[in-house]
């Protein structure tokens, strides 16, 4: 199959159009033009703060419990050398 064989499918997505302009009446896939129909508009700064804040209360203490496990075993790595 030659490349000059392959249809291209007219684009309709505005994300193409406004950031690639070069690229009108051309899409590379379909998934493209699902996803960006599918994404939301924007969240309200309520929804914002609430997925922060859980993020902080999940997250952060996590990452800090990690950390101090890394520094004991660094620690640990340096205590197991035998002393010359």
């Amino acid at each position: 199959m030659s490349p000059e064989s392959i249809e291209r499918a007219p684009c309709r997505s505005s994300a193409v159009q406004k950031f690639h302009p070069g690229l009108e009446g051309e899409i590379a896939d379909e998934g493209y033009e699902s996803f960006d129909q599918s994404a939301p508009e924007s969240f309200s700064d309520e929804r914002n703060n609430a997925v922060r804040r859980k993020l902080y209360l999940h997250l952060l203490p996590l990452m800090c419990g990690l950390y101090g496990l890394n520094y004991v075993d660094k620690v640990a790595i340096v205590w197991a050398v035998p002393f010359s």
